[in-house]
């Protein structure tokens, strides 16, 4: 973020009390470093072998020359176009001709930034740098599964994940394996699991360099006793953070995230192949909101279109409140791709299998 956008500025100068900068705020922008980051990638683990203007030329020729736009993107794009025109004093370039600006790019980010009220400085761009970490994994079902630690939101996923794990090692839960695919009992499981991770990696997340918590969030023992707080028989739509700071244990960590851990339960406790994982119905647990009739406290589950209405049914009677998303709104559920590998038991071959996602406008090619 910028160096100027301090905690005091958010409290005092924006008057912002709650825990988020709101998404639309123009100071919820971090410094662009996306292009930094394509430079540092190819330095780090390229070959040598191509320039940089080789490896971004295919790309340059889509910007230049246009590409045709799938029925998927051009509803995103649609649903964003007030944003887009709004984001800038000429945002008809950003959504018609896509012209670069004509002023340096830099000096043209800085002003549009800081004439919608932001603090973003050419300082800030001029001394982002891209950080190499060293990933985080957990081994769960005997797989090890990798993930980018925390500034990242993927440690929501890891916590959900110990939760799991620690249910069903204290005989709370059956196994996974043993409940029907999607079925209320499977899917309450999840809900409240990654409602309990959710509580704590929006509190406790934050720049490692100040504030990691990562080894204390997924100690064994901290896990236990988030686990301890599930009810098989009612949801939990209030819970709270944890207190992990005196938490101590072996370490887990894994990497999936909000959208992948779903794909990778798929995969590990019921068989699926990677398409079929990818093409199973999903769930989001929404953002609490306030109810406007008696001031508690809502969180919505969204369930995509293909769950039974008796699985519906049923979650709502544990005290989840469900929305039914169809169409084109099931964009909110993420899209994936996925690449497997196995080793054929008979000939000893490495054999390949892959999905792509009917949300998005990927597919496979082999």
């Amino acid at each position: 973020s910028p160096a100027n956008l301090t905690l005091e500025y958010v409290r005092n100068d924006l008057g912002i009390d709650e825990n988020h900068i709101p998404l639309l705020n123009i100071n919820s922008a971090t410094v662009p470093g996306a292009a930094a980051g394509w430079v540092d990638t190819i330095n780090w683990f390229g070959s040598g072998n191509l320039k940089l203007a080789e490896i971004l030329q295919p790309a340059i020729d889509l910007a230049e020359n246009g590409y045709p736009v799938s029925e998927i993107s051009a509803w995103i794009w649609k649903v964003g176009e007030s944003d887009l025109l709004n984001a800038s004093t000429n945002g008809c370039d950003m959504l018609i001709d896509g012209r670069a600006p004509k002023c340096r790019i830099a000096q043209a980010i800085v002003e549009t930034v800081q004439s919608k009220g932001g603090v973003m400085s050419l300082d800030d761009l001029a001394s982002h740098t891209s950080t190499r970490v060293d990933p985080i994994s957990i081994n769960y079902k005997d797989v090890t599964i990798w993930e980018c630690p925390p500034n990242g939101q993927g440690i929501t996923a890891l916590i959900a994940l110990g939760i799991i794990k620690s249910l069903q090692e204290s005989g709370k839960i059956r196994d996974l394996s043993e409940m029907t695919h999607n079925s209320a009992e499977y899917l309450h499981v999840v809900i409240e699991s990654l409602r309990l991770a959710f509580a704590d990696s929006t509190y406790y997340v934050a720049d490692p360099d100040f504030y990691d918590m990562t080894k204390k969030l997924l100690s064994k023992d901290y896990l236990s006793k988030r686990a301890q707080l599930f009810d098989p028989t009612k949801a939990n739509v209030n819970i709270d953070k944890g207190s992990p700071v005196n938490s101590s244990d072996t370490v887990y960590f894994t990497v999936v995230d909000e959208k992948g851990n779903a794909l990778l339960l798929n995969l590990l406790h019921h068989s699926c192949n990677p398409q079929t994982a990818l093409d199973s119905p999903r769930i989001l647990i929404e953002p609490h909101i306030t109810s406007l009739i008696d001031k508690s406290s809502i969180s919505y589950v969204s369930i995509e279109d293909g769950i039974s209405e008796d699985v519906i049914n049923k979650l709502r009677e544990l005290g989840h409140h469900v929305k039914v998303v169809k169409g084109f709104q099931r964009s909110i559920f993420g899209r994936g791709q996925i690449i497997e590998q196995k080793i054929d038991p008979k000939t000893g071959m490495r054999v390949w299998a892959a999905g792509s996602d009917f949300r998005g406008d990927g597919h496979v090619i082999g």
